[in-house]
Formats: C-alpha cells, structure tokens, sequence
C-alpha cells in the first residue's frame, strides 16, 4: 500500500518554533494558525459521531504557503467518541 500526500514547504509547526536559526513570525501569523486549528477541531468535534485527534501538538501540525496554512497530520491515535 502507498500513501500520497502533498507536500508541507514549512516542514511541522514544531520546526517552525524552534528552528535553528531562530525562524521569523509574527504575531499574526500566530493567531492564524491558532484560528486554523481551532476551527479545524470545532468541526470534527461537531461531527456524529465526534472526531477527537488525541495527540495535537506542534509536531503533528503542518506548515503549507510559506507559513499560510497549517493542517493538521498524524491521525492514528484520533478516536470517534
């Protein structure tokens, strides 16, 4: 079996906070990805049945657009409640 994926120019979230060396970002960008998490959780927590991911971190978000868009990866621990 083989999985095709696209590919994340930005590497994972936890790359982009604690690259060397030390990666720019601002403000904005920040609450950008905060927003972009968030409504991505709210809709899968809104689902039936409910879609809980169970180990988001910076390492399971990844970076698209030259720090854009985030999505977020790493789905084998997630759960239907």
């Amino acid at each position: 079996m083989y999985m095709v994926m696209e590919f994340a120019d930005g590497g994972s979230l936890y790359t982009v906070l604690h690259g060397i060396p030390q990666p720019y970002y601002t403000t904005g960008n920040a609450l950008s990805w905060v927003h972009q998490i968030a409504t991505a959780c709210d809709y899968l927590h809104s689902r039936k049945p409910p879609v809980v991911h169970r180990d988001l971190k910076p390492a399971n978000v990844l970076v698209f657009q030259q720090g854009r868009v985030v999505k977020i990866c790493d789905w084998y621990r997630s759960r239907t409640r």
